[in-house]
Parts: C-alpha cells; structure tokens; sequence
C-alpha cells in the first residue's frame, strides 16, 4: 500500500512549438492507447507570458531557470532539464521588455522520464516510482463537436509526487499561479 499523495498539474500555455521544433516519433501511452507527439528538438514560440514558472505546449513543458536549477538540485526523481531554442511571436515581442525577453530565453525543457497512470475519477492506477512524470488519463475520450472552442484536449498532463508540490507551492521562489492542479487518489484497492 503507498502512501503519498500525488498530483496533476495543467500548466499555463504562454506558447507552443515553434517553426525549428523536430518532431520524433509518436509515443503509444500504456494503458490508453491514445499516444502522443513528441519532439527530439523543442523551440518554444512564446505569445506571451503571466509570470509562471511553470509553462506546457503540446506534449512539452518548460521550467524557469530558478525552477530547473531548484530541481535539479534537490533529490526530485523523473525528470530531466535540457537546452531549448525560445522564439518570440510578434504578439509577445509587443508585450515583453528586452529584460523578460532575455530571462525567458534561459527557460529550460522539462523532460519526464516515465508514465503513470490515472483515470477520470482521479485515481492512480500504476504509478512508476519517480516524483515527476507524464500522467496518463487512461479514459480519455477527446470531444470531437465542431462546436467546441476550448483549449485542445490532451490525456496526458504533469503527474508529481507531494515532495513536488512542496517545491512548486512555495510562494516566495516559484509561481505557478496559472496553473490547475488535481490531487490523485490511490484506486480503492489500493489504499
């Protein structure tokens, strides 16, 4: 029986991928059979910025360098920090000052190294063992109406263990302001 507490979180969008990003092979997601995209090269196209240390695109997420240095040295397991290119859109060359432009670009790529597993009731099927990873909604099911404006649907978000949260929820280093976050419950049979 485990014991921790874990999370999701749905990071702000302040961009996405931009023009130079390499696409990789598409990952099939375990338990789900929906997969994602990713990327073997990521240049992150800023349209604008809130302030978050915390940032995601389409199957990415980016870390502020404070952010990607606090986790790097602490003794959080599951991810990595790697080099991206950051681009701004015209839109955000309008909003942003030469000295957010020059801090922005020292972001970092956050790369999860594992998945684990939860469903639409909020319960944790498998977890991997690591305090960062991609968290996979096992029944997703996308909305398909013409209709729908929203953002893009996705069944995989930031999955994080409660020594994770610790970190991202001290308000005097870090603000994730914009970002949802869910707790995740052990499924019945395992708590």
């Amino acid at each position: 029986m485990l014991s921790c507490k874990f999370f999701i979180l749905r990071a702000s969008t302040n961009g996405d991928w931009g023009p130079s990003t390499i696409v990789g092979p598409n990952v099939t997601l375990p338990g789900s059979g929906h997969f994602m995209r990713t990327t073997t090269f990521l240049e992150y196209e800023f349209e604008q910025w809130n302030g978050d240390d915390l940032l995601e695109g389409e199957g990415c997420w980016v870390v502020s360098p404070k952010l990607a240095r606090a986790i790097s040295d602490s003794a959080i397991s599951g991810a990595a920090a790697q080099p991206l290119v950051v681009n701004f859109s015209l839109n955000a060359l309008a909003l942003s000052d030469s000295d957010e432009m020059k801090y922005l670009s020292c972001f970092k790529r956050l790369v999860p190294t594992g998945f684990s597993l939860y469903n639409s009731k909020l319960e944790v099927l498998d977890w991997n063992g690591e305090d960062i990873s991609i968290g996979v909604l096992v029944d997703f099911v996308p909305n398909t109406s013409k209709l729908w404006r929203g953002p893009i649907e996705s069944p995989y978000t930031l999955f994080v263990s409660q020594k994770v949260m610790d970190l991202l929820l001290d308000e005097t280093r870090f603000d994730i302001g914009g970002c949802s976050i869910d707790e995740v419950f052990l499924a019945e049979g395992d708590r």
